[in-house]
């Protein structure tokens, strides 16, 4: 029998080569929601690497989608912290 990692490997493996995205309807709110914990989940020290680096993209992105007008930009930017986003991940 595999250990839970070894299995967990193959299936991810499995997503990998699965090249269907993912389409999720959010409301803009909800959206918003989302935004901004992954602006958290990414300040934390210990949130580095490629998964990181994938989570930033995601959270430019609905940043780029959502922060529309002067008070939401300034927000956004804010929930990035002192380093802001160029550091997020380091």
């Amino acid at each position: 029998m595999s250990t839970l990692q070894e299995r967990f490997q193959a299936e991810f493996f499995q997503l990998l080569m699965n090249s269907e995205p993912v389409v999720i309807h959010l409301d803009r709110i909800r959206a918003w929601v989302v935004f901004s914990n992954l602006q958290l989940a990414l300040r934390h020290p210990k949130n580095i690497g490629p998964s990181a680096e994938i989570t930033l993209e995601i959270a430019q992105g609905l940043e780029k989608l959502l922060a529309i007008t002067p008070a939401l930009k300034e927000v956004a930017a804010l929930g990035w912290g002192e380093d802001g986003h160029e550091n997020a991940i380091q």
